[in-house]
């Protein structure tokens, strides 16, 4: 309410905030009075009470932290009008934990309270929240692993890559050294471990594609293999003494263990087979469609066939099937 071009605040017809500032607006989620006088602005708390006092350039909000502007930087208050003395550059609020991510002005990330208490110490290269009481961290010469709000450790800090997989809450950790993947499901508990693998997600599952393992993980981190998944499929991948074959539902074999890896049939029922660095492909019954030709490399892991056709992208990434040799392009 304004009065004689001054701003203040009543309540049933009571003054409760005196009519002297030029500006007065009250934020609901920190529940203060963002207040200007001569210029300057302050904050007041819902009783009027001056928590922070009208001497900054300009204050915003981040979440449940004040951030105040003076001439020569930032300074974060809590919502009580107490500074937080950390060096804080940055803040990233994370509201379904109550805490926020900081970093200092030496590029340090911890974790503060919602008063801005230090919970775990600017310690860390990087910190990223992941989901529930889940956060990534890196630490110097040790590498990526994960914490949880009060800083105990949830994965040890040795993983070269370590990121959340799509919307779900699992974690793909990568050691390059070992060319290892190993996940995590939502209670960090590792749910898999595979060599030489990707990982991709289709929607409904994860799935994953190594030189001994082909699987799939469910949204809520159950490993199933791909007669539990590829319910219509006639063959499944299988992997003896080194090398990929294909057998049927009852487990008989159908395709023997020759190949260097194959993948499962896809919803044409085709599956492509590799042998000596190339690949071919097969029907659902086993029978070979095309012989092993084409060399992709290490670029494609997961060839996708119809009939003797691999599918291809163009330079403007239109999709295509080709039967040319890759050096014929």
């Amino acid at each position: 309410m304004a009065k004689d071009g001054r701003y203040g605040v009543t309540k049933n017809k009571e003054v409760e905030i005196n009519f002297e500032y030029q500006s007065i607006i009250y934020n609901r989620d920190v529940e203060v009075y963002l207040v200007q006088k001569n210029g300057q602005y302050g904050v007041l708390n819902r009783n009027g009470k001056t928590i922070i006092e009208e001497q900054y350039k300009d204050i915003h909000f981040n979440g449940l932290y004040i951030v105040c502007t003076s001439y020569t930087g930032e300074v974060y208050f809590n919502k009580k009008g107490e500074k937080i003395e950390n060096g804080t550059t940055t803040l990233i609020e994370v509201p379904s934990q109550d805490v926020s991510i900081i970093s200092n002005t030496d590029s340090m990330y911890g974790i503060i309270g919602e008063d801005g208490e230090e919970i775990v110490k600017p310690e860390y290269r990087y910190i990223e929240y992941a989901f529930d009481n889940c956060f990534i961290g890196y630490k110097n010469g040790r590498g990526l692993g994960a914490i949880d709000k009060n800083g105990n450790t949830l994965i040890d800090f040795e993983y070269d890559v370590l990121n959340k997989i799509g919307d779900y809450k699992l974690l793909r950790a990568l050691d390059i050294d070992e060319k290892r993947i190993d996940i995590y499901n939502s209670k960090m508990e590792k749910i898999l471990s595979v060599k030489n693998a990707n990982v991709e997600d289709t929607g409904e599952y994860i799935t994953i594609y190594g030189d001994e393992l082909s699987c799939f993980i469910t949204p809520e981190g159950e490993v199933k293999n791909s007669k539990e998944v590829l319910t219509y499929n006639r063959l499944f991948a299988i992997y003896e003494n080194g090398k990929w074959g294909f057998e049927n539902k009852e487990g008989e074999k159908v395709v023997p263990c020759e190949y260097e890896y194959v993948t499962e049939l896809n919803n044409f029922g085709f599956a492509g087979v590799k042998k000596n660095g190339k690949w071919g492909v097969i029907d659902d019954e086993g029978n070979v469609v095309c012989e092993t030709k084409y060399d992709f490399g290490e670029e494609i892991r997961n060839p996708y066939f119809l009939g003797k056709y691999y599918k291809t992208y163009t330079d403007y990434d239109e999709m295509y099937y080709s039967d040319q040799m890759i050096n014929e392009k």
